[in-house]
C-alpha cells in the first residue's frame, strides 16, 4: 500500500464516507472503499477498451477487399480512373 493525498469534491467525499459507514460501519475503511471503487472503474475501462478494439478490428475486416475479391486496391483505383477517362473522352472533354 502507498499512502497519498487526493482532493475530492465535497459532495463526492460525503457520498463515499456515507457508503463506507454503511458497508463497514466505520469511516476508517474509507481507503478500502476508494480502492474498491478504483479497481471497479479500472475493470470497466479495460473491458471498454477491449470491446472498442474488437469493434474496430471487425470494421476493418468488413471493409477489407470492399472493391471486390481478387483485385488489389491499386488495380481497383486504376480501373475507376480508366472508366472516368473513357467517360470524359466520350463527352469530348
Amino acid at each position: 500500500m502507498v499512502k497519498t493525498t487526493i482532493n475530492l469534491e465535497g459532495q463526492l467525499y460525503k457520498k463515499l464516507v456515507k457508503e463506507a459507514l454503511e458497508r463497514y460501519g466505520k469511516t476508517r475503511s474509507f481507503s478500502k472503499l476508494v480502492n474498491e471503487k478504483l479497481k471497479e472503474a479500472e475493470k470497466i475501462s479495460s473491458k471498454s477498451k477491449s470491446s472498442n478494439v474488437k469493434m474496430r478490428k471487425s470494421v476493418v475486416e468488413m471493409a477489407f477487399g470492399i472493391w471486390g475479391k481478387g483485385e488489389s486496391g491499386r488495380e481497383y483505383v486504376r480501373k475507376i480512373r480508366n472508366e472516368e477517362e473513357k467517360r470524359l473522352q466520350k463527352m469530348g472533354l
